[in-house]
This record gives C-alpha cells, structure tokens and sequence, in this order.
C-alpha cells in the first residue's frame, strides 16, 4: 500500500524533529542531518461537512434507544452541535465542565488552550437524555 503525501509529511515530521533534537545535541554534525536540504511537501485537502439536512437526517434515523449504535449516534450529534467538538475532548467531557449552559475545559490534544463555547439546544437535549438529573434543563440558554 503506497502512502499519500500527506501521510509521508506526517511521519517525516517526527523523524525531523528526532534528527533536529540529535543536531542539537551533537550527537550528529548539521551537515550529516539530511532534512538540513529536503523540504517535507504537503497537499492542500479539501474537508466535506455534513450539511444541516443530512444532519437532520441522522438525527432522524430510528435506532433502538438502548443500543450501543444508538449512544455512538447521539455522541456523533452532540460532537457536532458542539462546535465540531474533537473525539479526545468528547470522551474527557465531565459534567463538571458545563456550566451555566457553556462548556468549559481544557482540550487534550493542545493542553495549554482553553475550550470555551455555548451550548446549543440540541446539544443540551442530548446531554439531559444521558444524566439524571439533567445538567442541562436547569442551566440558563
């Protein structure tokens, strides 16, 4: 299976900075690092969304409401109407991190930034169907 340049920059990009950090530390010569002369090329990508009838759509679609499929579609949903809420911060969402109707939290994949956004109704509805009591119904829009 042949990788696609994006994938190739991505590995790349680790073994740059391994022989970068070994230069730093002598334990090669800038001349021997061979990223000292190659550029890592990238391909510009283009992201499809999901548009708000296909959403509705999904939302829509009758699963049975104790399954498994049914969790992962309401946490799709709620990723979604959580301002394209990443997987890593979905599943590191605390209660705690809600409040007065705003999420509140640190992101896992950039520590040092701060997540901060308002809840919207959907995403509220989603939150109050897995909590009991909800945590949402009773914070203010």
């Amino acid at each position: 299976m042949k990788n696609k340049t994006n994938t190739i920059h991505a590995n790349f990009r680790v073994l740059r900075m391994l022989i970068n950090k070994a230069e730093r530390y002598k334990y090669i010569s800038p001349d021997d690092n061979p990223f000292k002369y190659y550029k890592l090329e990238r391909e510009e990508t283009k992201r499809e969304f999901l548009t708000i009838d296909e959403l509705q759509e999904l939302k829509n679609l009758w699963l049975p409401k104790n399954s498994l499929i049914y969790q992962h579609r309401q946490l799709f949903l709620f990723a979604c109407y959580a301002c394209g809420l990443r997987v890593s911060d979905l599943l590191t969402l605390r209660p705690s991190n809600i409040k007065n109707g705003f999420v509140d939290m640190k992101m896992k994949k950039v520590r040092s930034k701060r997540l901060r956004f308002k809840l919207l109704p959907e995403a509220k509805e989603i939150l109050d169907e897995f909590y009991d009591p909800p945590i949402c119904s009773s914070s203010p829009l």
